[in-house]
């Protein structure tokens, strides 16, 4: 299985442009993988497998139960087409040929991921950001004390995705 590790976050990404703002928080993780035989939609794949990742359909739930959950099963596929612009609690900011931006809806919060390809193979990245409280420069206190929760969750998040990818599930045929 490969390694889920940090990273610093590339300096052209979609994330860096909208939260590079002093007092903010950023990260980016990464893992390699095998690009496999539809490069052309690998991108599409990631997005997909993240947010249809066992992991994520559990924060689905929550989520749902919160009122803010995605409507049908269907939603992951028609985000990582983009088709859709919002999803669940998130709305798309950005988006690019590998790069998906995501904001939740009313919060600082920033959700991106991204492939590149390596060699044959693909860096998927999965990276957030929290916008700093206007007025104060700085995170809210109760996102600075909940982050090394949110970097673990962070990991297992990329690592349930990554995982699905090396068992080649792939996106379904509709």
């Amino acid at each position: 299985m490969p390694t889920v590790s940090e990273t610093p976050l590339p300096e052209d990404s979609l994330l860096r442009a909208s939260s590079a703002q002093t007092g903010g928080y950023t990260d980016c993780f990464e893992a390699l993988v095998p690009l496999g035989d539809a490069p052309d939609r690998a991108f599409e794949r990631f997005v997909f497998l993240f947010f249809d990742s066992w992991l994520f359909r559990l924060e689905r739930i929550v989520l749902r139960l919160a009122g803010k959950g995605p409507k049908t099963l269907t939603d992951p596929l028609a985000l990582a087409r983009g088709e859709v612009g919002r999803f669940a609690a998130w709305h798309v900011e950005d988006r690019g040929p590998t790069e998906l931006l995501m904001a939740v809806t009313n919060t600082p919060i920033l959700t991106w991921l991204s492939i590149a390809e390596d060699g044959g193979h693909a860096r998927l990245r999965f990276g957030s950001a929290i916008r700093p409280h206007v007025g104060s420069g700085r995170i809210h206190w109760g996102f600075r004390v909940t982050m090394g929760a949110h970097r673990t969750y962070s990991r297992l998040l990329l690592r349930a995705a990554v995982a699905d990818w090396m068992r080649g599930k792939s996106l379904p045929d509709t």
